[in-house]
């Protein structure tokens, strides 16, 4: 029927209270009286405060929009990012998007996701993780009520290293940790007594690293196994720093 407004069931399409939605196809679309659109009450916008057009505006309480809206995101670093669906897009597509630029850049008809938000999803490469940034929220979701922007930044994960102490009997014990090409370097002294330590400074993912110590405790003699590797995507906790007294030397040379 060439008469049939087509409108949409009653939902929440922005403003106070429900509407109902032309659809572009309908008869109410740039059907309306120009001079009642333009006049008060309407004043040139709908229900929603959504500008109405100065010729062919809608009929009925919301306006139909048709604008088009871009959604661009901007990745740095290893991972990719895809915008879920619905919506789908009009053109172009948020798919695969990688530093290149390739598959970032997606347009949407303004009515299709005017209260919608956008959901980008991240795939971050081994040993990273996604920071959201520009327009998207911390959770990757953006609104697009006008054409945004959306970062994402793949940062490498940094995790800690630590692990075990035996039979440490006296103060005196340093530690230190070298790591990241000597861009890290922590010392600690674990006291007498201690059974565990762990350092303060964060190593990144798949940096080299190595535990040595610097001073040895009165009266002991420590080692250190697992002392050094390359940093997995998880803490270290299996340092063994084992520490055993050292012979008595008595003045006549023997023990």
């Amino acid at each position: 029927d060439a008469s049939d407004p087509m409108l949409s069931g009653a939902g929440d399409h922005g403003g106070v209270g429900f509407t109902y939605l032309p659809d572009p196809a309908g008869s109410a679309v740039d059907a309306g009286d120009d001079t009642v659109c333009a006049s008060a009450p309407v004043d040139g916008v709908d229900q929603r405060g959504v500008t109405r057009p100065p010729m062919g505006c809608d009929i009925g309480a919301v306006e139909y929009r048709f604008d088009s809206v871009t959604l661009n995101v901007s990745v740095t670093g290893p991972g990719t990012v895809d915008a879920n669906t619905p919506p789908t897009p009009d053109a172009g597509g948020i798919a695969g998007c990688t530093e290149s630029g390739v598959g970032c850049s997606a347009d949407y008809l303004g009515e299709s996701v005017a209260f919608t938000p956008i959901q980008l999803s991240a795939t971050p490469g081994s040993g990273h993780h996604v920071e959201w940034g520009g327009d998207c929220a911390a959770d990757g979701s953006v609104m697009l009520d006008a054409s945004k922007t959306c970062t994402a930044t793949f940062v490498t994960n940094i995790w800690g290293i630590g692990g075990s102490i035996s039979g440490l009997g006296a103060n005196g014990l340093i530690l230190s940790l070298s790591a990241d090409g000597g861009n890290i370097f922590e010392a600690i002294a674990p006291t007498s007594g201690s059974t565990v330590f762990a350092f303060a400074a964060d190593v990144p993912f798949d940096a080299d690293y190595a535990v040595s110590i610097n001073n040895q405790p009165a009266g002991h003699s420590c080692q250190i196994n697992n002392a050094s590797g390359t940093m997995p995507d998880a803490d270290v906790n299996d340092v063994q720093v084992v520490c055993t007294p050292s012979p008595e030397i008595f003045a006549n040379g023997f023990e």
